[in-house]
């Protein structure tokens, strides 16, 4: 019979526990590890070893079997360490040495040979100076410019030229292998202070003790997830519309990047949206309180010293006033909390829950092999495709281009993250940019790009000017500005067509739109497809039928004193 007093003591290494489960957070990662083995009646204690540098407060054991699991421990023990230097460290060690006296060696002759380069340059450019100076101040009668004389000064610059490229060839080359011996420097010291940092870290051996209870001999399954940090993903997308069909697929990317110390080879991996850095602590907001301030002494001076006594007192109230801001800024980075409340331990969505109220976890189908290599991964999430509402916007007077537009209502469970768009349009690649988030049912407007076959015209702009008044002599100028959209597609399509107009700042400067018959007073009462903006600016809402082109008009005269010079300035829509 079995001693149930005795501890049966049990080792393995975290690397022969299968890895079966990766969930990659926006700035960590919780890795799943399953260990099967055979327990034995009464207290066992078994030692899983060589741990990565997981997070202590974020181990999890979960089993399956008939024990009981008493007590999990996570602990760091300090090996002893080894004087001696590894073979591939010492080679690197000596590798340097011999990099450092090379450069240490040839600095004074590169310094040399710079100089000497600088002096050849010197004297090279003195000659030049002599043979083209020669010439001042003789008579053209006395300077003989026969055909041996113009040969002789198209040689010398020639040599000139060829001296010169010499000297910034060996000028190049010089810093070159200069370069590329600090290259080498460079790369052998980093691969010398990772090799270090690893041997240091090699000698704190990480291990998590599980204590486990057993009537009998039993078969035991522990799953074993942690924390490890170093490790990220963030979202990317491919925009692939076909104007054709109408149809527009978002190709969901996650980009994976870690460097947690091991590789995670052919893993079930999935993706969450949550942030645990946040922590699940709400933050305790102090109480402002107001008070009569304390009155500040005054000083009997005489005149001559009330400079001094405003400088003094004013500095007095600027120390005030900044200690004030820092103690508001330590309440607001978080650092007078440690006072005010136990710091809370993070809470990670339930594995098992793939959609939350606040997050969503995304199962990557397939398995999947992130190597620890700090490189980035590229994951597909999901495929979305849509039917989305397509519009055309032009600003001629910057682009003279017609950016087709969709309005995409996310119709899939998926949560689209802000992140950055390569734009397909009809399998071309016509550029990039930045999708917003959008939840699912959300609805959000992206741009497709250039689109050629609406071709914008922006003509060149007109400009009468004529005289009004008798006593007071106004000055009137008419602008006109006609503006050709043709388009080339089988299907009329929907333009909106953005010009500015100019804005008085001043009453002398008077601003009247004539064409279109929008009253500036009452820019609501505009017709139902032109609209004057609160950044001043007409827009045409137009349709253009298949293979014809429609011309919009702006027309509008700017009156002002005859003496008065107008000053044109553009300022960018949030400054108006």
């Amino acid at each position: 019979m079995a001693d149930k007093s005795e501890i049966h003591l049990m080792s393995v290494k975290a690397a022969d526990c299968p890895m079966t489960r990766v969930t990659v957070y926006k700035d960590r990662a919780e890795i799943c590890r399953q260990y099967e083995g055979i327990v034995r009646a009464g207290t066992n204690e078994l030692h899983i070893t060589h741990f990565v540098d997981a997070d202590d407060d974020s181990i999890r054991v979960e089993g399956k079997g008939n024990a009981t699991i008493a007590e999990v421990c996570f602990q760091t023990n300090q090996k002893k360490k080894d004087e001696s230097l590894p073979e591939e460290e010492k080679t690197l060690k000596e590798e340097l040495e011999n990099l450092e006296k090379e450069y240490k060696a040839g600095e004074s002759q590169y310094n040399s040979q710079k100089s000497m380069i600088k002096k050849q340059w010197t004297l090279l450019d003195q000659f030049a100076a002599t043979a083209s100076g020669a010439g001042q101040g003789v008579s053209q009668e006395s300077l003989n410019l026969t055909q041996t004389y113009l040969e002789g000064m198209k040689n010398f610059l020639q040599q000139h030229r060829e001296i010169g490229q010499h000297l910034e060839a060996e000028q190049m080359e010089m810093d070159e292998k200069r370069k590329e011996l600090e290259n080498k420097i460079a790369s052998v010291k980093k691969q010398l202070s990772k090799l270090r940092a690893d041997r240091e870290m090699s000698y704190l051996m990480k291990e998590c003790v599980l204590v486990l209870e057993a009537a009998e001999e039993t078969k035991m399954t522990l799953s074993i997830s942690y924390i490890v940090h170093n490790a990220s993903w963030t979202s990317s997308y491919d925009l692939r519309m076909d104007t054709e069909q109408g149809i527009l697929k978002i190709f969901y990317y996650g980009r994976i990047s870690q460097n947690s110390g091991e590789d995670w080879t052919k893993v079930k991996l999935s993706l969450s949206t949550a942030e645990p850095v946040v922590g699940a602590a709400i933050p305790i907001l102090p109480q402002t309180q107001l008070s009569v301030a304390a009155p500040i002494r005054g000083y009997n001076l005489k005149a001559k010293g009330k400079k001094f006594a405003v400088m003094q007192l004013q500095s007095c109230v600027d120390e005030d006033v900044e200690y004030r801001r820092r103690s508001r800024s330590a309440y607001s980075n978080g650092e007078m909390y440690c006072d005010l409340a136990a710091p809370v331990a993070l809470s990670l969505p339930e594995v098992q829950v793939k959609e939350g109220r606040t997050s969503a976890t995304y199962e990557i189908s397939g398995l999947s092999t992130i190597p620890s290599d700090c490189n980035q991964h590229k994951v597909t999430v999901a495929i979305i495709e849509t039917q989305p509402a397509l519009s055309y916007l032009t600003v001629p007077r910057i682009v003279p281009h017609a950016f087709l537009e969709a309005k995409v209502t996310n119709t899939s469970p998926y949560i689209l993250l802000a992140g950055p768009t390569d734009i397909f349009l009809d399998n071309n690649c016509v550029g990039k940019a930045q999708l917003e988030a959008a939840a699912p049912n959300e609805e959000f407007e992206c741009s497709l790009g250039v689109d050629p076959g609406v071709r914008v015209t922006y003509h060149p702009a007109s400009k009468s000017s004529s005289s009004s008044g008798v006593i007071s002599k106004s000055k009137i100028t008419v602008h006109e500005q006609v503006i050709e959209i043709k388009n080339t597609h089988p299907s009329e399509v929907k333009v909106k067509v953005r010009e500015n107009l100019p804005k008085s700042q001043d009453e002398k400067i008077k601003v009247n739109l004539l064409i279109p018959p929008i009253n500036l007073n009452k820019p609501e009462k505009a017709p139902k497809d032109v609209c004057l903006t609160k950044e001043n600016h007409i827009e045409w809402d137009i349709s253009v039928p298949a293979m014809k082109k429609t011309e919009v008009t702006l027309r509008y005269s700017v009156e002002h004193p005859v003496d008065l010079e107008v000053d044109v300035t553009e300022v960018m829509g949030s400054q108006y």
